[in-house]
């Protein structure tokens, strides 16, 4: 058994690295989102969008390019298909435990990502900036740590977890920040929205099924803003 296991984990390594860099940069982008998470197809594209992960091609929109890179990820089954439609679209995918095991290496190892995840959580290489950041698990003490990181070179801050979201640090902290994402969270009306309208590069906020029940004003003063949910 530990060898079959072992040998599926260099199989899946190997595709991992048979990928072209577009994909293989989208494929880490889904270490962002816990085990058996259900991923919309739309928020993925939007923020690979907002990311610059996405190069325009001839004949072809951002958008469809990013689809493109989807539906490419199901063909190779790195990523597992959720609600196949009438029409063979796709709404939402799912990565399986030993490919987000793969990812998540692949992006602590590259410093892609940098997943707090409760006592699984890998600060990584203190010398090195964080440049994306997903909150899957987190205890007051856990922010508090995250407070004593430089913050300025985020580019991404995608939210899973629920619980202690007011103790997070300023928005003040995340200067370069593209991505905002706080789908599905709860208590995020308690977390301290001042300094939002600081960030200027700001090209995707969410606050889809949270108790935010409208967006906070400073959202028209970003002017780059591309998506708001």
């Amino acid at each position: 058994m530990e060898t079959s296991l072992e040998g599926m984990k260099n199989k899946l390594s190997l595709s991992y690295n048979d990928l072209p860099p577009n994909l293989k940069t989208v494929l880490l982008h889904l270490s962002n989102f816990p085990e058996d998470y259900v991923i919309d197809r739309e928020r993925l594209v939007r923020q690979w969008i907002a990311e610059g992960f996405i190069s325009e091609e001839r004949g072809r929109s951002y958008q469809e390019v990013a689809e493109s890179y989807f539906y490419e990820l199901i063909n190779k089954s790195l990523v597992q298909p959720v609600d196949i439609r009438y029409d063979g679209k796709v709404r939402a995918c799912r990565v399986r435990d030993m490919m987000l095991e793969l990812i998540i290496s692949k992006s602590i190892e590259e410093n892609f990502i940098t997943v707090v995840n409760g006592s699984q959580t890998v600060w990584g290489n203190p010398q090195c900036s964080i440049r994306r950041l997903s909150i899957q698990d987190i205890d007051q003490e856990l922010a508090y740590e995250l407070a004593k990181r430089d913050l300025s070179h985020v580019r991404s801050l995608i939210i899973t977890a629920s619980g202690c979201i007011k103790h997070l640090p300023s928005l003040t902290k995340f200067e370069t920040l593209r991505v905002l994402d706080f789908e599905g969270c709860r208590g995020v009306a308690q977390y301290d929205m001042d300094g939002m309208e600081k960030l200027f590069q700001l090209k995707y906020v969410s606050f889809k099924e949270t108790d935010i029940r409208e967006l906070p004003s400073v959202v028209v003063m970003l002017r780059d803003l591309e998506t708001q949910i």
